[in-house]
């Protein structure tokens, strides 16, 4: 049994883990800059993560011992099968288990950040993990692997690199910032770098059964392509800073910059099996910059993120307003709608909106983010209204109570459930003065007042995959807003608060 475990182990290759939560820690460090990220998402994300890494390498080890490549003059380590510690349709098996592992990980991730599965952003995680799952797999395994064909490098770019880092800020924060392609991009580059190290080595024993980058370039041109992956690497990075650091720990990752050109040194001058040394080098190196990278993220933030309160409308904005989101009724175009509340945060220095949604459930983010989140996909927006309360006494024990429900799902149901929250909910729980609501619950009402349903609610509610709360004790954004404790502040117009 210990000896199995042993070969287990092995195989999995666990000293590649680093290099895939490389990009992952950065995605992550991106979106803590945008919103409070939920510690259940990226431990989820974590394990999806490592079981993926794992899952490539086994199927990596089963498709090179099918193939023929993984031989006695293998330059690299060897592994299991290849030392006779484990047989095929045992490696076969433990690749099922591990993919499963994958999918489980994964889905808990979707539904931890999302709160459900049915919508069309969680389908789209979904569908993404399934290709990352093909992806991890099919490298060196099938009949025609795309390992073997010198596509790795795209792959590995593609997954390592873009899928890593905004994947998991997108997954963290359900939002992508154009910035945010520099770094990934950059991740990606010195990801394939790891690759290019491996196949480097190996070019003599791959040279029968399989093409790679580094056979079609040759030795020396394989050289020349390391060292443009790395250095492009760190000049995204410096873009990247030069746009967004504030602080100068920003800048902080630059200490690992001479291990990259110990790393190229050593790249230049060693061959074959002495290059292996080059690969958890350059593996640890990009984990150490992830790190350092994130740490200064999350102590500065960073200017193309950071909304600051410049514009007179967010300086009219206080600490306790509410603002109110309308639009015009998909079935009764005449009627003007409230679809959602949300609570504000304000200081002299940024704005943050507290409030409950589909895809965050409980959470707090800028406001730019927020006014982002209802853009419509001919970029217009709905409106926006700020009320305020009447007495604004107590607003910042309110907005104490607000964060205390963050990272709760969204409550889907609209009937009153421990541990999750609707949008006006959540600011029924939170505005609470000497243990009395301030607002009053009444029996929810989402008709035209004709008996008629909102054709918006009866579209959200139909995604949900339940009925029309209608007649359910709660309140709605119409009711909240017609409250004698509050009184109208002003319109936002986003587009001005955008152009910071």
């Amino acid at each position: 049994m210990g000896n199995r475990f042993h070969s287990i182990i092995k195989s999995m290759r666990l000293r590649t883990l680093p290099l895939s939560l490389a990009g992952v820690i950065v995605g992550v460090a991106l979106a803590s800059s945008l919103c409070e990220v939920k510690i259940p998402v990226v431990a989820a994300l974590v394990l999806t993560t490592a079981f993926l890494q794992i899952l490539s390498n086994l199927s990596n080890e089963l498709g090179d011992t099918l193939h023929g490549t993984d031989t006695s003059d293998r330059q690299g380590i060897h592994y299991s099968i290849q030392d006779g510690e484990m047989t095929v349709p045992q490696m076969k098996r433990l690749i099922v288990v591990v993919a499963g592992l994958c999918c489980v990980c994964g889905t808990a991730m979707i539904f931890c950040s999302f709160g459900t599965l049915l919508a069309i952003e969680p389908v789209c995680c979904l569908l993404l993990g399934i290709s990352a799952i093909w992806a991890a797999m099919s490298y060196t395994l099938g009949k025609n692997p795309y390992g073997y064909r010198g596509l790795g490098d795209i792959f590995v770019f593609i997954f390592f690199g873009l899928v890593a880092v905004l994947g998991a800020g997108y997954i963290c924060s359900h939002t992508i910032r154009l910035l945010w392609l520099l770094p990934s991009a950059a991740f990606g580059c010195w990801s394939i770098g790891v690759l290019n190290v491996n196949n480097i080595r190996d070019m003599k024993t791959d040279a029968a059964t399989r093409t790679t980058v580094a056979l079609r370039l040759g030795l020396r041109r394989s050289r020349v392509y390391q060292t443009v992956l790395i250095a492009l690497g760190w000049a995204l990075m410096t873009v990247y800073s030069l746009l967004t650091a504030s602080e100068w720990a920003h800048w902080g990752y630059f200490i690992t910059l001479p291990l990259y050109v110990l790393h190229l040194r050593g790249v230049w001058t060693r061959e074959e099996r002495a290059l292996d040394p080059m690969l958890p080098m350059l593996v640890m190196t990009t984990f150490v910059t992830s790190i350092l990278f994130a740490a200064g993220t999350v102590c500065n933030s960073p200017a193309d993120v950071t909304p600051v309160a410049v514009t007179e409308q967010e300086k009219d904005l206080q600490t306790g307003d509410l603002i109110f989101v309308s639009l015009p009724d998909y079935t009764f175009p005449e009627d003007t709608i409230l679809i959602h509340t949300a609570m504000v945060e304000a200081d002299a220095i940024r704005t943050f909106i507290v409030d409950a949604t589909i895809k965050r459930g409980v959470d707090r983010y800028p406001i730019d983010t927020f006014l982002l989140n209802f853009r419509r996909h001919d970029g217009t927006f709905p409106k926006f209204e700020v009320l305020r309360l009447r007495d604004t006494s107590g607003v910042s024990g309110f907005l104490k109570n607000a964060k205390g429900f963050i990272g709760e799902t969204y409550n889907v149901s609209f009937s009153r459930n421990k541990g999750s929250h609707y949008c006006t909910e959540l600011v029924y729980d939170s505005f609470i003065r000497d243990g009395e609501h301030l607002f009053i619950q009444d029996t929810l009402d989402f008709t035209n007042g004709r008996g008629e349903f909102y054709g918006y609610w009866v579209k959200i509610f139909g995604k949900l995959g339940t009925e029309v709360p209608q007649g359910m004790v709660g309140i709605t954004p119409a009711q909240m807003h017609s409250s004698p404790q509050l009184e109208f502040v002003r319109k936002i117009s986003p587009e001005t608060i955008l152009k910071k």
